[in-house]
């Protein structure tokens, strides 16, 4: 967290951004379930378990889609 938390955006403009926690949580599933940006995506949306597994609780917290996911990744694969 303590190597993330710099790099990560602060959400002064746009939407606020998804927490770290629960981004962490979504990229565990894609790696432990090979899954791609957009097939993540799919899947939490679809999977009650896999919304579970992330935090999400639909009505009350949005899908990351496949671009938020795609940065996240390449925000930890610069971090490495």
């Amino acid at each position: 967290m303590a190597l993330i938390e710099p790099r990560y955006p602060a959400g002064k403009r746009g939407r606020p951004p998804v927490g770290i926690e629960r981004k962490l949580g979504i990229r565990f599933l894609q790696r432990w379930y090979g899954l791609a940006d957009e097939a993540l995506e799919d899947t939490i949306y679809d999977s009650q378990a896999m919304r579970s597994s992330a935090g999400i609780a639909m009505g009350a917290q949005s899908v990351p889609d496949a671009t938020t996911v795609l940065k996240f990744r390449h925000l930890l694969d610069a971090l490495i």
